[in-house]
């Protein structure tokens, strides 16, 4: 009786821990804090139905900021603080756009939302787990800066219109102008997607910047770039630090490379044109090209990387020279 009693209990043991291990696996999937710098989103992610009817509005009113709860107003710093959903309009003079939520999911929705800030991002997201924008269907949105940033001694951030320390995607059918007179146009310190939406970059550094990735789903984007167009530039996993492109058009006109990647560049759709005084395509293994159309002028290469891959399925010219599939 004793032995079968003993095991019994193994039995009950042996199942409480798988049971456990199980439970641990999971949360280690899904972490509920999530450091800022933690991948948690994929290429082809999109963003979730937005629900603006029950959205806490932010109004900008030239000099002045009216907010409902969850957003602190100092002054001309509008700064959201908990998870939701914000609809954001008007134009404010000189001032910034917040987002310091640890940990939370926040949906932006940018609704003929005009921000300029003459000395920092108009657009700068401290903290959160997720920022999903939206630009509303027929908007017209616009961020702007100044030449120089007002920066404490030692801290070099943020550096771009359009700053972000936490995952971000844009979608929407609305337009979003941003330019740079300070420094990088989108610069994202975690993933990037850009889902849809009008995106127009003029910067006098970097166009568009996914530090993890930079994942474009669709959309029709033109930038204009001092220095690279669009990149990524993790350099610290070599499972990060990509370019990915599945469609939209896109416009880049760059005076360094037009797009860049610390590990691959990876294109299957959409319409690429790039115009650039530097490479074309760059990337630190594999250029990948299985679909779409790119279209490359350039005063120097087309593609540089370790490993060339150009399918049938592909239209790739440079130059003029229609390049041979290889696979």
């Amino acid at each position: 009786m004793k032995k079968v009693v003993f095991v019994i209990l193994i039995i009950v043991m042996v199942f409480s821990i798988i049971g456990c291990t199980s439970s641990n696996s999971v949360t280690s999937t899904n972490p509920p804090d999530l450091e800022q710098g933690t991948p948690d989103t994929k290429p082809d992610a999109t963003t979730p139905p937005v629900d603006s009817s029950s959205a806490i509005l932010i109004k900008f009113n030239g000099t002045s900021i009216e907010a409902g709860d969850g957003v602190i107003v100092n002054g001309n710093v509008a700064t959201v603080t908990t998870a939701g959903t914000y609809q954001v309009s008007g134009k404010l003079n000189d001032g910034q756009l917040c987002v310091d939520a640890d940990n939370c999911d926040v949906y932006i929705i940018f609704d003929n939302a005009e921000i300029h800030c003459s000395n920092s991002a108009p657009f700068f997201v401290k903290k959160a787990n997720h920022v999903y924008l939206t630009l509303a269907e027929g908007s017209v949105n616009t961020l702007t800066d100044g030449s120089n940033y007002a920066l404490e001694a030692g801290i070099t951030e943020p550096d771009a219109t359009l700053f972000s320390k936490a995952d971000m995607t844009i979608s929407g059918t609305g337009n979003l102008n941003v330019t740079s007179n300070y420094n990088d146009g989108i610069a994202n310190r975690d993933t990037l997607v850009i889902e849809s939406g009008n995106i127009n970059v003029d910067a006098v550094n970097h166009g568009i910047k996914g530090k993890d990735f930079l994942s474009i789903i669709g959309g029709n984007i033109k930038v204009i770039a001092g220095l690279d167009g669009i990149k990524s530039t993790q350099d610290t996993d070599s499972s990060l630090g990509y370019v990915v492109i599945t469609g939209g058009i896109i416009d880049i006109n760059a005076q360094d490379e037009a797009v860049s990647a610390v590990t691959f560049v990876k294109i299957s759709g959409g319409d690429l044109k790039i115009d650039t005084a530097n490479n074309a395509v760059k990337a630190g293994t594999t250029v990948e090209i299985s679909g779409g159309k790119v279209m490359i002028s350039t005063d120097d290469k087309g593609l540089v990387c370790a490993e060339e891959k150009i399918s049938a399925n592909a239209e790739v010219t440079v130059n003029g020279l229609k390049l041979i599939s290889n696979y």
